[in-house]
C-alpha cells in the first residue's frame, strides 16, 4: 500500500500538513504585552517567555520521540502529537493564572517534540532523490505559511481579548484530521507494503550493525554549527517576544498596546512569509554563491535588526522584519544541509539532533538571558535588546565573512561557527 499511497495528491497534502503547526510556538509574540497589561503582578521577562518555553518542552519530546515511537509506532505518536498539541495550545484560553498558562505552553512544547521530527523521517521513507528535495523545502514553506497565519490571526483575535489568540492552536486539527484519514504506516497495509518494510527493517538493521562496527565519532563541524545555532537564536528571538514592546516604543500605535499587538502580529507574518518563496529556492540560492550564503544571510539580518531598533516608522518596522524573514529562511536550512553533508552516514540522525537540541535551547534560554543583559547595559527596552541582536549579528557576519573567503579559496563551504 505504502508504494501506491505515496504517489496521490492526498497523501502528499496530509503528510505535508504536518509541518503547518511546527513553528507556531512563537506566533503569540504579538499578544504578548496585552497580556502583560492584564497580568500586571506578574513580571515582563515571565511573560515573554510563553513565547519560548515550548521550546524547553520540545528538547524533552526530542529525547523521548524515538523511544515512545520504537513503542507504540509513528503514526500513533504523531496523532497523539497532534491531539496534544491541540489540547495544550488551546488551554490557555480557559487558564485565568500564569502558572497553568505557563505550564500549559511546556506540554505543547513536548507534542511538538514527539512529532515533528518524524515529518523528515517519513518523508526520506516515502521519497528520494530531487522529489525528497522538493518536499522538504515544500515542508519548510508550509511551516512558514503556517506560523504566518497564526501570528496574523492572533494579532486580529487579541481584539477580543488575549485568550483568544490562543485560539490559533485549533489549526492543528486540520493534519490531525488528514494524517489520520489518509496515511498508513507502522504495519498497516497490504502484503507489499509489509514486505518493503521487512526489507527495509533489514537495510536499517544492517546499517546499524556496520554502525556499530566502525563507531565514526560526530565531527567536529557539527559542534561548531549546533554553537552557532544556539548563539544565532538566542540574538535572533527578540522578533518573537520584544516586537510588540519595539512596536510600542517607536509611537506607531499611539498608546494602544492592542494597536501595537496587532502591527507587531503583522510585521511577524510578513518575516515568515518572505520566507516561504525563500525556502523554496533555497537550493538554487546555495548553488549560486555557495560558501557566501551564510555571509550574505548575516547581513540581511544585521540590516534586518537595525531597522526593528531604530525604526520609527511603519516602513522600517516592516522592512526590517522583511530582511530578517529572510535571513531567518536561509540560516536554519544552510545550517541542516551542512550538518548532513559532513557527517558520515551512520551519524547524521545523531548528529541532526544536536543541532535541532542547539536550536531549540537557543530559543529558550533567549528571553531568559537577552533582556537581562540589556537591563544590565541600560534601560533594558527593547530598542536596546534589539540594537545588541543587531552587534551581534554584526560580528557574526564578520567572522563568517572571512570563513567564507578561506572556503572559497580552498573550493570548500562554510562548515562551522568560527
Amino acid at each position: 500500500m505504502a508504494q501506491h499511497q505515496q504517489d496521490t495528491l492526498i497523501f502528499k497534502v496530509s503528510i505535508l500538513s504536518i509541518a503547518v503547526m511546527q513553528a507556531t510556538a512563537q506566533s503569540i509574540g504579538g499578544i504578548l504585552n496585552t497580556m502583560a497589561e492584564a497580568m500586571p503582578h506578574v513580571d515582563s521577562t515571565s511573560i515573554s517567555s510563553l513565547s519560548t518555553v515550548p521550546n524547553l518542552g520540545c528538547l524533552a519530546g526530542l529525547f523521548l520521540s524515538p523511544i515512545l515511537c520504537k513503542v507504540f509506532g509513528e503514526r500513533r505518536v504523531t496523532i497523539v502529537g497532534l491531539l496534544g498539541s491541540i489540547l495544550a495550545g488551546c488551554a490557555p484560553m480557559v487558564l485565568g493564572a500564569f502558572v497553568p498558562i505557563y505550564i500549559s505552553r511546556l506540554l505543547l512544547g513536548f507534542f511538538f517534540g514527539i512529532y515533528t521530527p518524524l515529518i523528515v523521517v517519513l518523508l526520506s521513507r516515502f521519497y528520494r532523490g530531487d522529489q525528497l528535495a522538493r518536499m522538504i523545502g515544500y515542508e519548510n514553506a508550509i511551516g512558514s505559511i503556517g506560523s504566518s497565519v497564526c501570528a496574523l490571526v492572533a494579532g486580529f483575535l487579541v481584539v477580543m481579548g488575549w485568550q483568544a489568540g490562543f485560539a490559533i492552536y485549533l489549526l492543528s486539527a486540520v493534519p490531525l484530521v488528514l494524517f489520520t484519514l489518509f496515511v498508513r504506516l507502522d504495519g498497516e497495509g497490504d502484503g507489499a507494503g509489509a514486505s518493503d518494510d521487512a526489507v527495509d527493517q533489514a537495510a536499517i538493521n544492517d546499517a546499524t550493525a556496520a554502525a556499530v562496527a566502525s563507531k565514526p565519532r560526530i565531527p567536529a563541524a557539527v559542534w561548531g554549527l549546533g554553537a552557532f545555532l544556539f548563539c544565532f537564536f538566542i540574538f535572533q528571538l527578540p522578533i518573537a517576544y520584544a516586537l510588540g514592546n519595539r512596536v510600542f516604543e517607536s509611537g506607531v500605535a499611539g498608546e494602544s498596546q492592542t494597536t501595537a499587538s496587532t502591527i507587531a502580529s503583522t510585521i511577524y507574518s510578513c518575516f515568515t512569509i518572505i520566507g516561504i518563496p525563500v525556502s523554496i529556492f533555497f537550493g538554487a540560492i546555495r548553488k549560486r554563491i555557495g560558501a557566501w550564503t551564510l555571509p550574505f544571510a548575516l547581513v540581511c539580518n544585521v540590516i534586518g535588526f537595525a531597522a526593528l531598533a531604530y525604526g520609527s516608522n511603519t516602513v522600517m518596522l516592516f522592512a526590517g522584519g522583511l530582511f530578517s524573514g529572510v535571513a531567518f529562511a536561509l540560516v536554519v536550512p544552510y545550517a541542516y544541509t551542512r550538518v548532513a553533508e559532513v557527517s558520515p552516514p551512520e551519524v547524521v540522525s545523531t548528529s541532526t539532533t544536536i543541532a535541532m537540541l542547539s536550536l531549540n535551547l537557543g530559543v529558550f534560554c533567549s528571553p531568559l538571558v537577552l533582556p537581562k543583559v540589556a537591563a544590565a547595559l541600560g534601560d533594558g527596552s527593547a530598542h536596546l535588546t534589539m540594537t545588541i541582536s543587531t552587534v551581534a549579528f554584526l560580528a557574526f557576519a564578520a567572522v563568517m565573512t572571512v570563513v567564507a573567503a578561506v572556503s572559497s579559496k580552498r573550493g570548500g563551504e562554510v562548515i562551522a561557527a568560527g
